[in-house]
C-alpha cells in the first residue's frame, strides 16, 4: 500500500525499507500481527485495569482458541481478526480493559449483535460483490477500531503522563488491517459505510473511536423511525418538494387526485405528474385511471385531449425517495434540537456533511422518479395510450444551478427532442392541410384563429404544440409567405363570387406581420383566392382645353409593334451532382453540399430511397417527414 501511494523515488525507497522492517517484525511477532502487539503494549498499558503480562497472554490465548475452533485461521492474527463474537474472547477483552457492562449496547448495535451494523454491511457488500463473501471486511475494520478505542499513545515530546485521546487514525487503521485479502481502496469504502451507519462510532476529524455514548447517527435513526410511523408526513413533504421543483411551470400539474384537477381548454401542452401510489397499482388499474385522466375532466368529456400527457412514477425509485425524505426530515429535527442533544462542534459538522449527502440523494431520486410519459392517441377510432420511456437515452437536463431536479424540463426534453411528439414550430401549410381549407364542398376558404388553436389541442392526430404562441408564429409566417391572409374582427361572410366581404385594406397578406399582431381571439385567416380584390381608384375627368377636334378612331394610324425586351446579358452556371450513399457516406458528403450552398445561396436536393421490405409508416412519418416539415424544407 505504501509503495502504491509513493509519489517520488525517495518515497518509494523509504516504503521498500519499511517493508523490510515489517517483514522482520512479522517474523518476531508470529503468529500475531505486530500492530496487535503494539496496540496492547503501547495503548492498553495506560489503562489501570490492564495486566501487561498475564492479562495479555490470557487475551491472546483466547483469540487463538477461537480461531482454531472455527477453522478460520489467517496468516497472522491482527486487530481486525479478534473474534469478538466469541464469548470467551469478548469476556477476556471486557475483563482486561475493565469495561464491565458499559459497552453492551455497542456490542449489540454495531459489532456482534444478530443484526448489528457491521454484520448488516457485511451482507450487503457480499451480495453486491461475490468476491467478498465470507470475508467480513467491514466487521474486521469495526473490530480493529473497537480495540483502538481504549488507552492512548503518549504525545511525542511531552511528559510520560500526557497521552493522546483514544481512537485510531485512518492511516494507522489501514496499516493494521490491509493485507493480501483487503486492499486499501476497499478498506476505505468499508470505513465510509461504517461511519455513516454505526450508532456508537465517533469521528473527530482525525480519529475513529467507539464510545458508550450514541453518536449523531443514533439520533438521526431515532428521529427517522419517529417520522416513519406517520407516512402521511413523508408523502406531504415529497409533494411540497415536487411543487418547489415545478414552480413557475403552469403546464405542470403535480399529483392530481382526480381528472377534474387537471385544467381543460388551456392552450398549452400540459403534463400531469401522477402520485407515487400510482406505481403500486396493477396494470389494469393504471390503464383505467390513465384513460379517465386523459378522456375526462370531472364529469365532462375532456376537450383538449391532444394537449395533455401523463408522467408516470417509477416503482423502483418510489421507496428510495421516501427513505431519503424520511432522513431529510430527521436531519431537520436533530438540527433544531442541537442544544438539547449537546452536540459538539465535530458532531454539528458531521451532521452538516451528512445532510449535504442526503440532499444530493434526494435530487438524484427526483431526477429518476418520472422516466415515462403516456400520451393519448387515436387507433382505428379508439383512444389508446402511447407510452414514451427514456430507456437508455441519456437526457441532458439534470439538476439546475439551484441544486433542484428539473423534472418538467426533463419531460419536455423527452417529448420534444429524444422522441419528438410535441413541437415548438409549425409550418403554416399544416394549418391549410389539417383544417382542409379549400377542399370541402362547398370549399371552406377561411377559419377563425380561435378554432385553429382549439383544433390543434382537441383533435388527436394533429400536431401537438407546446403553446398557443406556436400558432401565432405560424399565422404571422403564413401571411408573410402568402399562404393565407389575416383579418381581425368578427368572422366575415362570403359573397356570391367566393370573396369575403371585408375591406381589402383591412386584410394583411403577402407582407410583414409580427406575431404579436396576431389576435387568436378575434383573428381570421382566409385563403388567397377568397381575399377581396383591390378597389380601382376613381378617375375624375379634368377640363378639356380648347383646340382642334382630335380625329376619330377610324382615322387613327395603326399602332406599331411593341418593343422587344432586351435579352439578359448574364449567363447562368448550373452544377449538378448525383451519387448513392449510405448513412456514413452521406454524413461525409454533407460538408461538400454545405459548401455548394454557401456559393449558390441555396441548393435543390432530391432524395430517393428504396427499402426491399417496405418503410415503417410510423417511423417514416415521425423520423423523416415530420422533422423536414417542421424545418420548412418540405410541405
Amino acid at each position: 500500500m505504501r509503495k502504491a501511494y509513493a509519489g517520488t523515488a525517495a518515497e518509494e525507497q523509504q516504503a521498500a525499507e519499511e517493508g523490510i522492517q515489517l517483514r522482520d517484525r512479522m517474523r518476531l511477532a508470529y503468529p500475531f500481527h505486530p500492530a496487535l502487539l503494539d496496540l496492547m503494549r503501547q495503548r492498553w498499558a495506560s489503562l489501570p485495569e490492564y495486566q501487561r503480562t498475564r492479562g495479555a497472554l490470557r487475551f491472546l490465548a483466547a483469540c487463538l482458541r477461537a480461531q482454531h475452533k472455527v477453522g478460520k485461521s489467517g496468516v497472522v492474527l491482527g486487530p481486525g481478526d479478534v473474534m469478538l463474537n466469541d464469548h470467551e474472547v469478548r469476556r477476556a477483552c471486557i475483563k482486561e480493559l475493565g469495561l464491565m457492562n458499559r459497552f453492551d449496547a455497542v456490542f449489540q448495535a454495531d459489532l456482534v449483535g444478530p443484526n448489528s451494523t457491521a454484520s448488516r454491511i457485511d451482507r450487503l457488500r457480499a451480495k453486491a460483490n461475490p468476491a467478498e463473501v465470507g470475508k467480513g471486511l467491514p466487521s474486521r475494520l469495526a473490530t480493529a477500531i473497537f480495540l483502538y478505542s481504549f488507552g492512548g499513545l503518549r504525545r511525542e515530546g511531552a511528559g510520560t503522563k500526557e497521552v493522546l485521546p483514544p481512537g485510531v487514525s485512518e492511516s494507522d487503521l489501514l496499516a493494521a488491517c490491509v493485507g493480501p485479502d483487503l486492499d486499501s481502496l476497499t478498506a476505505k469504502a468499508c470505513l465510509g459505510e461504517l461511519r455513516q451507519a454505526c450508532l456508537y462510532l465517533h469521528f473527530d476529524g482525525v480519529r475513529f473511536c467507539f464510545k458508550q455514548d450514541p453518536n449523531v447517527t443514533l439520533l438521526i435513526e431515532q428521529e427517522a423511525d419517529a417520522v416513519a410511523r406517520d407516512e402521511g408526513l413523508v408523502t406531504a413533504e415529497i409533494k411540497q418538494m415536487l411543487e418547489e421543483r415545478m414552480a413557475g411551470h403552469h403546464a405542470a400539474i403535480p399529483w392530481p387526485g382526480a381528472s377534474g384537477e387537471i385544467p381543460d381548454e388551456q392552450p398549452r401542452f400540459q403534463i400531469a405528474y401522477l402520485p407515487l401510489d400510482f406505481a403500486t397499482k396493477s396494470t389494469k388499474e393504471r390503464d383505467a385511471l390513465a384513460n379517465e385522466f386523459l378522456e375526462k375532466c370531472g364529469g365532462k368529456p375532456r376537450i383538449y385531449k391532444n394537449g395533455l400527457a401523463l408522467s408516470i412514477p417509477a416503482a423502483d425509485q418510489t421507496e428510495s425517495l421516501r427513505r431519503e425524505v424520511r432522513y431529510s426530515m430527521a436531519f431537520d429535527r436533530v438540527s433544531k434540537a442541537a442544544k438539547k442533544h449537546n452536540l459538539t462542534k465535530e458532531q454539528t459538522e458531521e451532521l452538516r456533511e451528512r445532510r449535504a449527502t442526503n440532499t444530493s440523494a434526494i435530487e438524484s431520486a427526483f431526477v429518476k422518479l418520472y422516466p415515462e410519459v403516456w400520451l393519448p392517441k387515436l387507433d382505428q377510432g379508439t383512444i389508446t395510450i402511447e407510452k414514451i420511456a427514456v430507456g437508455g437515452r441519456p437526457l441532458q437536463t439534470t439538476i439546475s444551478d439551484k441544486h433542484l431536479a428539473m423534472i418538467f424540463e426533463r419531460s419536455m426534453e423527452l417529448l420534444t427532442q429524444v422522441q419528438a411528439r410535441v413541437f415548438a414550430k409549425l409550418n403554416p401549410v399544416k394549418i391549410v392541410e389539417l383544417f382542409k381549407l379549400g377542399e370541402e364542398q362547398p370549399p371552406r376558404l377561411g377559419i377563425r384563429c380561435a378554432d385553429v388553436v382549439s383544433g390543434f389541442y382537441s383533435f388527436l392526430g394533429y400536431t401537438r404544440l407546446t403553446s398557443k404562441e406556436v400558432v401565432q408564429k405560424a399565422i404571422a409566417r403564413g401571411v408573410q409567405e402568402g399562404v393565407f391572409g389575416y383579418f381581425t374582427g368578427s368572422a366575415p361572410a362570403l359573397d356570391a363570387a367566393g370573396k369575403y366581404q371585408v375591406a381589402r385594406n383591412k386584410v394583411r397578406f403577402d407582407g410583414p406581420l409580427s406575431e404579436d399582431e396576431v389576435d387568436l381571439e378575434s383573428g381570421f385567416v382566409m385563403l388567397p383566392q377568397a381575399i377581396p380584390a383591390e378597389a380601382a381608384p376613381p378617375v375624375s375627368p379634368g377640363p378639356v382645353p380648347p383646340g382642334p377636334t382630335p380625329p376619330s378612331d377610324e382615322h387613327a394610324p395603326p399602332p406599331g409593334p411593341a418593343p422587344s425586351p432586351t435579352p439578359p446579358t448574364a449567363t447562368e452556371t448550373v452544377v449538378q451532382v448525383g451519387f448513392t450513399a449510405n448513412r456514413d457516406e452521406l454524413y461525409m458528403a454533407w460538408e461538400a453540399i454545405a459548401n455548394l450552398a454557401d456559393m449558390a445561396g441555396k441548393v435543390e436536393v432530391s432524395i430517393r430511397a428504396e427499402c426491399e421490405t417496405g418503410f415503417d409508416k410510423s417511423k417514416l412519418q415521425n423520423g423523416v417527414l415530420e422533422p423536414l416539415r417542421e424545418a420548412d424544407l418540405i410541405k
